[in-house]
Order: structure tokens, then sequence, then C-alpha cells
């Protein structure tokens, strides 16, 4: 008897670092917004509509953290046929056999029509994201001051949320991204050390953002960062690439 796996349920358990794997790899299930994924650990329960697809299998086995889990479940995709003879042997009258196709006929009309409206709207959720929802990319961090009082080779973590993070150089701050170069996981600053260390694969960082360790082949990208009306506010719409010779790029970083 034929059968079809199907996706029921997908989730995130703990230790997700937030790369760029299943954005890229499967953005129909999985959501990244301000650096936080939809499928979390307490929605294990959500049930999803689509089915299981290569591309969520092989999202699972590319994660680098392990932390993707989905549930399938086996259904009967045999197709109902229509008994044209009686229990004894006889046909069936002309009007209950119009009946019957008629009845799976239709049936078969509206999964289909259903499957189209399901098509449709994955498309269009794809080709149109919400783009409302997203987060205003320019962030107002506070006044200069603040930072003036962060010591030479210092950083300053209040906005990792919003993927931005603040180092203090001899004459001036600059804002760094959260998203280590290999594959998008999220840094962390190592006070000790006074590096930034990725969790997945071990790169790491000098605290001006230079790549020094891992497998990461490039420093860390900046953010514009400006004074407007008297306040510090970070573009994370604009980047720029040390390798590229953008740091010299007085966007890129605010004298003190």
């Amino acid at each position: 008897m034929p059968v079809n796996k199907v996706l029921t349920k997908v989730w995130i358990t703990d230790g997700c670092v937030v790369c760029e794997t299943c954005t890229n790899n499967c953005p129909e299930v999985f959501e990244i917004r301000d650096n936080t994924c939809l499928v979390r650990p307490q929605a294990q329960d959500t049930k999803f509509l689509q089915p299981l697809t290569d591309l969520i299998v092989e999202t699972a086995i590319e994660c680098p953290v392990n932390v993707i889990a989905y549930q399938t479940e086996e259904k009967d995709v045999t197709t109902p046929q229509v008994n044209l003879l009686s229990d004894n042997g006889g046909e069936i009258s002309e009007e209950i056999s119009r009946r019957s196709l008629l009845s799976s006929a239709g049936a078969g009309w509206l999964a289909l029509g259903g499957s189209a409206v399901v098509g449709v709207l994955a498309t269009q959720r794809f080709m149109f994201p919400n783009v409302l929802e997203e987060s205003n990319p320019k962030v107002c961090i506070g006044e200069l001051s603040k930072y003036m009082e962060i010591p030479i080779g210092g950083v300053n973590q209040d906005f990792k949320k919003q993927g931005i993070l603040i180092v203090r150089l001899v004459d001036r701050i600059a804002a760094l991204s959260t998203s280590c170069t290999h594959l998008g996981c999220i840094i962390n600053w190592q006070e000790s050390e006074k590096v930034f260390k990725c969790p997945c694969h071990g790169s790491g960082f000098t605290h001006q953002g230079i790549n020094i360790d891992g497998p990461a082949s490039r420093p860390l990208e900046r953010y514009k960062i400006l004074i407007d009306e008297g306040m510090v506010v970070v573009d994370r719409s604009r980047k720029y690439q040390y390798q590229k010779g953008d740091w010299d790029n007085p966007e890129s970083f605010v004298n003190i």
C-alpha cells in the first residue's frame, strides 16, 4: 500500500545560536527575525502543513549545532477505487455509479484546489515577505558620552540582541555585526581573553574584529555609525568590510 511521509512537527531544541543555515536553506519553515528563530522549543506542538522536503532534512543535517528536530508520520496515499459491482455481483444502477463518481471527482477537485491555494500562499509568502514586520535598520544607542567611558579595547554589548557590538578603539568607536563571517553564528565576547569567539566552529576575532582563529576567512563587518541630533545611531542597512578598505570610510566609525 503506497504511503507518504508527512511532516507533522518541527522545532528548535536548546542550543540554537541563530546562524544563516535555516534562513538560507529552508525559509518556508524557519524564520529569523531580530536574531531570534520563531520556531522555539515551546512550539514543539505546533503542526505545519508542509510535507517533509529534502531541504528540511538537509537543513537539519547541516545545522552547525544539531538543534533542528522534526517528526514525520506515514500517511496512506492510495486513491480510493469506486466499486461498480453490487454485493451479489450485479451491476450497480447508473444513478448510484454516477453519484459515486461525481463524489470522488468532487473530492479530488477539492483536494487539488486546496493544494493549489496552499501553493499560491507559499509562493506569495516567499516572493512577498512581511516587509512591514521587519524591524527598523536604524537603532539609536544613546549619547556619545556613554561610550567615551569605555576603556580602550573594551566592548559594549547592550545592543547585542539587535546584532550590534560597540567597540572602543584609541580615538573612535565602531559598531561591529554580531554575525560570524564563517556561517553567521552569533559571536560572544570573551572578556578574560579580550577576543570574540564563535560558538559554532571556534573562529576568533580581536576586539577590533580582525579574524585570528578558526575557519572564518575575513574580519567581522562594521555597521554605519553616526551622530544624529546628539545621539549615536547605528544603521544596520549599511555594512563595511575591512578587506575592501571600507574601514577607512568615516561612516564606519565615530571619533571621540
